[in-house]
């Protein structure tokens, strides 16, 4: 496939045609959408690994923007995993739910989600 920078999508308009922002929302395109993160990283590892990175990585403004969309993504990863711990707490009381896996004693009490993630603390050298 051609790359055409006149008509391209950026990365976010891209996002945008396949998972509204604002919706509609369900169950399958919330499922695709994290699974397209894994795709997305594995794309990027693959892009700036051995081989590629010396062609894709070349200038520094490069990395910078490369570093900047990451670093974006994972400061919005708190608000989405604290989302889902506070769904599965919810969710740890349904007595229809079991664990099928049949190999766990039943010994070990199933794990209950926390609702709160660990903030991290000041960096060494900052005030």
């Amino acid at each position: 496939m051609d790359y055409d920078e006149d008509t391209a999508l950026t990365g976010p308009e891209t996002i945008e045609a396949r998972w509204a922002y604002d919706g509609p929302r369900n169950r399958e395109q919330v499922t695709e959408a994290a699974e397209a993160l894994y795709s997305l990283v594995r794309y990027l590892n693959n892009a700036t690994g051995p081989g590629a990175g010396s062609r894709t990585l070349r200038s520094a403004a490069t990395s910078y923007r490369v570093v900047s969309g990451m670093k974006s993504g994972v400061s919005a990863m708190d608000q989405l995993l604290g989302q889902v711990a506070g769904a599965l707490a919810g969710q740890a009381d349904n007595p229809s739910l079991y664990d099928d896996r049949r190999d766990r004693s039943p010994a070990i009490p199933p794990a209950r989600p926390s609702t709160r993630w660990p903030r991290p603390g000041p960096r060494s050298g900052s005030s």
